[in-house]
């Protein structure tokens, strides 16, 4: 049995599982609504008429609920349906008819009034720190029913294949988190401080988000293409931007795409057909809006004998196309029209204009002395909460301040290394030298203070 996975999911879970069974069988819970005489009619939306069930058992303190899932779950037992899909669709009304009326309505009871604000993809779901937040729709129940049914190739490892997505995609659900953390204008506000010739592209985002949260809405931003020389620290302020943002984040090496499969999947023909990054980051991780770093887009290979690795970049960086993007591994259509797309370049001389029109260009400058310093001391900090009672001596700092943040982090994992292998708890300029001699030092480069950190 599938296990939903916590109480406070229940009316989340509830909500769309009423979705799929209205859309695979209307005609049986019509039927057993009006069996158990619950004054509720459907009108031909699943959405809609889902929601009208739900909020009538949080009117009615959940009154009957358990019942009405039980007679749903002993019609089923009777119908036959794909059988892992069955199966899973009994296993949930199962479970939620295992709890009792007044249990779900003392999760639900402060829902009530909220759903009347909702539009038809979306629910409302508790989220870790006890929070209601609105989940928005990544892909409709019916169209996961649909992909269920259409198993059955008569190839072992596809049909294998496709049945391990589709007990991920059951478990998940269909509905993805939106909303950012409280803090999140203050975090990116401090990142200009660690950051600061990213300062407008912060902004940019910071606008963004801010009318996301004003209107309680997914993110609508244009992608962005940071251009720079290498080592300004692109990928630093990447992996920056995703903390403060609290979303989860995907890299793709643009420079090692070959053909357009590693963001969009490679076809089911394939013996070894795998869904792509789209596809990977939607589905397995809780945001709607992910970030899809295309690291080195200038460098994507222009050999297109196999296909064109930007090809489906054309579709996916286009909100409407997007909205009904379909993997080529696996045929379900989701929501991919709310990723927040960065690319980092070098030049933009070789990206093709019909993909450069797509983006918001940004150039950005060369990072200043104290912010290169800034970035070390930061990256100093999340080493010393990875590796407890490590410290790092002032002397690295001129050594390594004019490095480029992975430079940096790679410099500083192999002193910390040579470090703790001889025994000592402060990392200096000598772990540098015994790791590799006679490669980092140098009389001629500045040194540059931290702000507290090293000592």
């Amino acid at each position: 049995m599938i296990m939903v996975q916590a109480p406070n999911e229940k009316v989340k879970d509830l909500s769309w599982q009423l979705e799929l069974m209205v859309s695979i069988h209307p005609e049986i819970v019509q039927s057993t609504l009006t069996e158990l005489e619950i004054p509720v009619g459907m009108g031909g939306n699943p959405s809609r008429d889902a929601k009208t069930i739900l909020e009538y058992f949080i009117g009615s303190a959940f009154s009957g609920l358990t019942k009405f899932l039980t007679r749903l779950c002993d019609v089923l037992s009777a119908d036959k349906p794909d059988p892992i899909i069955a199966g899973i669709i009994k296993s949930w009304l199962s479970l939620l008819s295992s709890f009792c009326d007044e249990e779900l309505y003392s999760i639900a009871f402060d829902a009530y009034d909220l759903y009347n604000d909702l539009s038809q993809n979306e629910i409302f779901a508790t989220n870790a720190s006890g929070e209601r937040e609105r989940h928005i729709e990544l892909f409709s129940p019916r169209a996961l029913y649909k992909c269920g049914l259409s198993r059955g190739t008569q190839n072992p490892e596809r049909d294998e294949y496709a049945r391990r997505i589709l007990e991920k995609l059951t478990i998940s659900g269909p509905y993805r988190r939106f909303s950012f953390e409280p803090d999140v204008l203050q975090k990116l506000d401090q990142l200009k401080e660690k950051t600061a010739n990213f300062t407008h592209v912060i902004d940019y985002v910071m606008d963004a988000v801010s009318v996301s949260i004003h209107y309680h809405k997914p993110i609508k931003i244009t992608p962005v293409i940071l251009v720079g020389s290498p080592g300004i620290g692109k990928s630093y302020f990447t992996n920056q931007l995703s903390q403060c943002l609290g979303v989860p984040l995907r890299k793709v090496a643009m420079d090692n795409l070959q053909i357009g499969a590693g963001l969009s999947g490679s076809s089911y023909v394939y013996s070894n057909t795998e869904t792509g990054a789209v596809f990977k980051v939607l589905t397995e991780e809780d945001h709607i809006s992910p970030l899809i770093i295309l690291d080195e887009i200038d460098k994507a290979d222009g050999n297109f004998a196999h296909g064109d690795p930007l090809s489906p970049l054309h579709n996916l960086l286009e909100p409407i196309s997007a909205k009904t993007f379909e993997d080529a591994s696996f045929a379900l259509t989701i929501d991919a029209s709310r990723i927040i797309w960065i690319a980092t370049a070098n030049s933009i001389d070789k990206i093709p204009p019909a993909i450069q029109s797509r983006f918001e260009i940004f150039e950005i400058s060369s990072q200043s002395p104290d912010a290169q310093a800034a970035i070390l001391g930061s990256i100093c900090e999340e080493l010393a909460n990875e590796y407890p009672e490590i410290e790092f001596g002032k002397d690295l700092l001129g050594i390594l301040a004019q490095r480029t943040p992975r430079e940096q982090r790679q410099m500083l994992q192999r002193a910390l290394s040579r470090a703790i292998r001889i025994g000592e708890s402060k990392v200096t300029a000598k772990h540098l030298e015994q790791a590799e001699p006679g490669s980092y030092l140098s009389s001629s480069m500045r040194r540059f203070g931290f702000r507290g950190n090293p000592g």
